[in-house]
């Protein structure tokens, strides 16, 4: 019986660090996999306009990917799955329902789809309450001691802190280039709603890769501090 536990202990640890580390390779491997493939070396302006790439398949495939982990995912209690539940349905509306923003410069895109309004709408919004969520589990959930501190956890829930922080300021920040045009075109072409979704991804990933054990775990096990 105690073999079974440690082998669920460790697949939700593997669970996690595989959540994590989805988060913080994406940006890269759409970006490196579009400059192999096709040869286009141009940013896209957001992350969710490589699904218009020869990426696009790892974009989507990738996002449901999240959203089966998350679904499978059980935390300690109801409200971790809530909260796992949404991001599952988030990354589902993300990656079924593309940004129709298709005017990009040094696109890479490939293809070309005439949706309404509506589905681009349902995308923005499943990315901030996806975002959102992230955020919340890194903010909250993951700072959650159980009654037992460890100087680790103290340092582990400092880096939750500044991931979830990061992840809300990159939301602000993106919400302000998308709605203010004069800042919007100021801006456009460094591409800064990527670069900060990157960083939203990469914040997300490493508080689920220390989450999931890969670093800053406890050096006395917590049943014993």
């Amino acid at each position: 019986m105690k073999n079974r536990e440690e082998d669920q202990v460790i697949s939700y640890k593997t669970l996690r660090k595989t959540i994590g580390i989805f988060g913080l390779t994406l940006p890269i491997i759409l970006f490196l996999g579009t400059l192999w493939i096709s040869d286009c070396n141009g940013v896209q302006i957001t992350i969710s306009h490589y699904y218009y790439t020869v990426m696009g398949d790892v974009f989507s495939g990738v996002l449901c990917g999240v959203a089966l982990f998350m679904y499978a995912y059980r935390g300690y209690n109801n409200e971790d799955n809530f909260v796992a539940n949404i991001v599952c349905v988030a990354a589902l509306g993300i990656a079924f329902f593309p940004t129709t923003d298709t005017d990009m410069p040094d696109s890479c895109s490939i293809i070309e789809i005439f949706a309404p309004s509506i589905v681009g709408k349902i995308h923005y919004f499943s990315a901030a309450i996806f975002f959102f969520a992230l955020a919340y589990f890194s903010l909250i959930l993951f700072r959650k001691d159980g009654g037992c501190i460890t100087p680790e956890k103290i340092h582990r829930n400092q880096v939750y802190l500044i991931c979830g922080i990061l992840i809300l300021i990159c939301m602000l920040l993106i919400t302000l280039f998308i709605n203010v045009p004069s800042i919007n075109w100021t801006f456009r072409h460094l591409k800064p709603v990527f670069w900060l979704e990157s960083i939203a991804l990469a914040s997300f990933g490493v508080s689920w890769l220390i989450k999931g054990g890969a670093f800053m775990e406890d050096i006395i096990p917590q049943k014993k501090c």
